[in-house]
């Protein structure tokens, strides 16, 4: 008996994954080869939709582990708890292991959350900051060969002067990522 193909595009999948839990969360696998070694890690997307915290990443950790310590801070915060940034919590985690909630701001780091920012890019709550943006439209271009995921979003702004118009377009690129179990590494 054949088994049907359950093969579907990434972002049908991240975006299933918001319906139904509120956010998704996207495994990343070690690299070893980079300078210095970068450990596998997994990071939200949508939390600040769902529950209004940021988006979390959690380094080293399984994805199993890292989707429960997501789902955990998820229920923290739809249940009023207040997660504070940069102190040093104790109690979140079992045997009393110690986290810390800080922010990412390094520049270099975005390319590490290229699927969010795809996702962020050509979301709806994107198009509605951009006001009265007409004509808005979104492509997303996957370059499998470049290994990069290119966002587009193309619109014409109002009009300040009359008979007058602007196009606008903005553009976000990142590495397309790819969880890889650990016995096809």
């Amino acid at each position: 008996m054949e088994l049907p193909d359950f093969h579907i595009p990434h972002a049908e999948k991240i975006e299933w994954m918001i319906e139904t839990n509120g956010w998704a969360l996207e495994p990343v696998a070690a690299d070893p080869s980079a300078v210095p070694p970068r450990p596998g890690y997994a990071y939200s997307i949508g939390l600040p939709d769902a529950v209004g915290f940021p988006d979390v990443a959690v380094f080293g950790l399984t994805p199993v582990a890292a989707n429960g310590l997501v789902t955990l801070v998820a229920d923290a915060r739809r249940g009023g708890t207040e997660i504070p940034f940069g102190v040093e919590l104790i109690g979140l985690l079992d045997n009393d292991l110690r986290c810390v909630f800080a922010p990412i701001v390094d520049a270099e780091r975005s390319t590490w959350f290229a699927t969010a920012l795809a996702w962020y890019a050509g979301a709806a709550s994107i198009l509605g900051q951009a006001g009265n943006l007409r004509n808005a439209e979104v492509t997303v271009n996957r370059d499998e060969a470049a290994g990069t995921v290119t966002v587009t979003i193309t619109g014409n702004a109002p009009a300040i002067i009359p008979f007058g118009s602007w196009g606008v377009t903005s553009q976000a690129q990142g590495s397309i990522e790819r969880f890889i179990p650990a016995d096809e590494r």
